[in-house]
């Protein structure tokens, strides 16, 4: 590990001017450039070989920018160090962690993880976008596992046909202010990128998007012009995401934490339109759904969707004072508790008609004690 020269960008963003931003900008889309070019032949997580076990030594580690296939024997493609294989306390579970060696293998081992931890973990991560408890859709491991199970059967008719957006990248996926480096005399240099720790090399569809230091209208629209002009890959995998395929793909991802209420009726609703969905017009739809089961679904997405409204109200009510991850700003240390609790108030206000509710909504509640 090498230290990074510079400020981190953070420390000047705020003062510079729109012009100079775009400059910074231009220089993401550079690197993001040269990120495309280079197309790896396995996906998973980039190692020195002399830290894995078994490598593969005939196959070529990536395809340059000509077509060139390039061997390495310094470097090898093994088990994926994304964050979703560690958090929510899945270190500790046994399940496929790759190389993969295709695409449909990738995307076939997120659904059958997460199945993997439903079923082992003793209680449920807390979704962090969706208020849950009598009165809302509380999540089920059952769903859950039904939801992915969809999703596995779903893969062959969501799965980009484009080679060029689904190819394998290694990537910075989390390009805010504080994990970029600047030139202290001239800001406008980017010197430095940190926290690679979790880098995966995925499919590109998953990694197009624009910087998250582009905060505001005009420089979006500059970005886009920007990439589809210098970029063409990444512009037509920014279009792939636009489309109910990748939503299905995306989705599952976070399957565990939440969003299965949603999924399973969006899936429903696929019937009358499958042919045009799965692009065969001779195509059965692969899903049995019953009158009864259609209703459960429709009620839970409606109770999904109002637990979902009732946190963004939270949100913007508590502002600042909402722990990100357990955390707030030290500023805000003394305050949140107190704001907090009465929040917690509030909701059970809102939501509990009997005893029985309350008792589920104090278990229930992301607000704490």
């Amino acid at each position: 590990m090498e230290e990074v020269p510079g400020v981190q960008l953070e420390q000047v963003w705020p003062k510079m001017s729109i012009e100079d931003r775009f400059a910074i900008v231009r220089s993401i889309a550079g690197f993001q450039q040269v990120w495309t070019s280079v197309a790896f032949t396995r996906y998973g997580s980039l190692y020195y070989s002399k830290d894995l076990e078994d490598t593969p030594s005939s196959q070529p580690l990536y395809i340059d920018a000509h077509g060139g296939h390039t061997k390495n024997k310094n470097l090898a493609i093994g088990l994926s160090v994304a964050r979703e294989i560690f958090d929510n306390r899945r270190a500790a579970i046994n399940f496929n962690r790759g190389p993969w060696d295709s695409l449909e293998a990738y995307h076939r081992a997120i659904g059958q993880r997460k199945i993997v931890c439903i079923n082992q973990l003793s209680e449920l991560p807390k979704s962090p976008i969706t208020l849950c408890g009598p009165g809302t859709y509380q999540p089920m491991k059952e769903k859950k596992v039904k939801a992915l199970h969809c999703y596995l059967d779903l893969i062959k008719q969501t799965l980009a046909e484009d080679q060029t957006i689904s190819s394998a990248h290694l990537w910075h996926d989390d390009l805010h202010v504080a994990n970029i480096f600047v030139d202290s005399a001239e800001p406008t240099k980017v010197v430095g990128l940190i926290d690679w720790q979790s880098a995966e090399i995925s499919p590109l569809y998953f990694h197009a998007r624009q910087p998250q230091i582009i905060n505001y209208q005009s420089l979006c629209l500059l970005y886009h012009t920007l990439i589809n002009h210098q970029n063409p890959r990444i512009y037509a995998a920014l279009q792939f995401q636009n489309t109910e395929k990748y939503l299905f793909l995306l989705l599952a991802r976070n399957l565990l934490i939440d969003g299965e209420a949603l999924y399973l009726a969006r899936i429903a609703e696929l019937e009358p339109t499958w042919n045009v969905f799965s692009g065969k017009g001779d195509s059965n739809y692969p899903f049995a759904f019953s009158d009864k089961e259609r209703e459960e679904l429709k009620a839970d997405a409606e109770g999904a969707i109002q637990g979902m409204e009732a946190m963004s109200s939270i949100r913007e009510s508590l502002g600042d004072l909402l722990p990100e991850k357990g955390i707030v700003k030290p500023d805000n240390y003394e305050k949140a508790p107190d704001a907090l609790s009465q929040m917690k108030d509030q909701v059970i206000s809102a939501f509990v008609t009997n005893a029985k509710k309350r008792k589920a909504w104090e278990k229930a509640s992301p607000f704490g004690n």
